[in-house]
């Protein structure tokens, strides 16, 4: 398990959200009732820009613990839950990245366009 949190930290760091996502689900399948599991995927959900996703694995994660153990989650998911939620629902991580790639691109294209054209 540790191979595949090292992975999705990876995975994260260089912005390879398919290859993070797929890592941390791979945790979780592993042993849904491993909380930290959970929360990774919850958090590699949202930087990847899929905050529905990260809802519902959350009330997946609620719904496990309650019928598995009879519990609810521990505080540090539920106080995870609590900051995704309190986050306005303005632009996510994954989003910010491609329009500054794609600002970066315009540049560059005008500035070929320009050099050609002198």
């Amino acid at each position: 398990m540790a191979v595949l949190t090292r992975l999705c930290g990876i995975a994260r760091a260089n912005a390879d959200h398919g290859a993070a996502i797929a890592a941390a689900r791979r945790l979780v399948h592993i042993d849904p009732l491993v909380e930290e599991s959970q929360q990774l995927l919850i958090e590699t959900l949202d930087a990847a820009g899929q905050r529905g996703g990260a809802v519902r694995q959350f009330r997946h994660c609620r719904e496990t613990l309650k019928h598995e153990l009879g519990i609810e989650p521990a505080p540090q998911t539920m106080h995870l839950m609590a900051r995704l939620a309190a986050v306005k629902r303005g632009p996510t991580p994954a989003a910010v990245e491609k329009n500054s790639a794609s600002r970066r691109e315009r540049r560059n294209f005008a500035a070929a366009r320009n050099d050609n054209a002198g």
